[in-house]
């Protein structure tokens, strides 16, 4: 299940400054949003775990869509003064908190992702030296001799990576290779491919 981070607030300044603070702790999607309309719909928030933070007029209506979503909802607030009802279980940063205060809460959000998402997409070094001869041309032979391994291990290990990376065709496997810095383009022998 994927995670991600929306920042729900009417102040562009406050949404760029909480992303740009929230992305030094978080390498993944971080949504910015200045109203409910551009909230993501039903289906998006039940395939994934949302922190939110949100402004406080907005927390029932966030409460509304958390409703049969994973959803975890931090209220940012501009004072002390504490939220009544149902939203006092709720999470609150207030604007002039301390970094700390939102590291601890992405911290606890983070360390709660289910462990599915975390390193699903991570390849052992083997899988990376595999997938770097795969993008330069090797036959499955020729990359069992370079390594020392049987043809058999090295089918098994294209097939972990082709799964972790649901990438199945060789020239997607080059592009990931070269994006993901285990090749340089120029390494790459042209001829091998023809």
């Amino acid at each position: 299940m994927a995670s991600s981070i929306i920042i729900l607030h009417q102040s562009e300044i406050v949404r760029k400054g909480l992303a740009s603070m929230v992305s030094t702790l978080w390498k993944k999607e971080i949504i910015q949003i200045a109203d409910l309309n551009q909230f993501p719909d039903r289906d998006f928030c039940r395939k994934c775990n949302l922190l939110v933070f949100a402004e406080t007029s907005l927390a029932d209506e966030v409460l509304d869509l958390a409703e049969n979503s994973n959803i975890e909802t931090v209220l940012i607030t501009a004072n002390n003064q504490s939220t009544s009802g149902e939203l006092e279980s709720l999470r609150c940063v207030n604007l002039y908190s301390d970094i700390s205060l939102l590291k601890g809460i992405v911290d606890d959000f983070i360390k709660n992702e289910p462990e599915s998402t975390a390193g699903e997409n991570d390849l052992t070094q083997r899988e990376k030296e595999i997938l770097r001869l795969v993008a330069m041309g090797y036959s499955n032979k020729e990359i069992a001799d370079s390594l020392f391994i049987s043809i058999h291990t090295v089918i098994t290990h294209r097939k972990n990576i082709t799964g972790k990376l649901g990438i199945k065709s060789i020239s997607g496997l080059t592009v990931y290779a070269i994006i993901n810095r285990l090749i340089d383009p120029a390494q790459i022998d042209l001829e091998k491919f023809i």
